[in-house]
């Protein structure tokens, strides 16, 4: 996620997904696996991006959003079955790490003011 990108509560963002600068993912928008959102794209409420550069759908069309998908099936398969025997707290550490070493980006709030 670039500078002054803008991700809103409930957004979905997959693994491998790029949110560039000033791009918005409004409430409730997906940006799927591997997906890059360009500089300056805004995902509307509830809208799906998906591919490299994003298409961007709205969500009732889903034979669409499906066709784009259903490629990655495998892949989210296997990642399901190398899941499926290990303990939540080990799947979550494994699909995490690659944002560990991301510096800390959270601003604190000036309250006096």
């Amino acid at each position: 996620v670039e500078d002054d990108a803008f991700l809103a509560t409930g957004v979905a963002i997959f693994n491998g997904a790029r949110i560039d600068v000033r791009a918005e993912v409004r409430i409730n928008g997906v940006v799927h696996l591997n997906t890059a959102l360009p500089p300056d794209t805004t995902v509307p409420i509830g809208w799906v991006a998906d591919r490299d550069p994003a298409e961007i759908l709205p969500p009732g069309d889903h034979e669409r959003i499906w066709a784009i998908q259903e490629p990655l099936d495998p892949l989210l398969a296997d990642a399901n079955e190398w899941a499926r025997d290990l303990p939540p707290a080990q799947v979550l550490s494994q699909i995490g790490s690659p944002f560990a070493d991301q510096p800390d980006q959270t601003q604190e709030l000036d309250h006096a003011a």
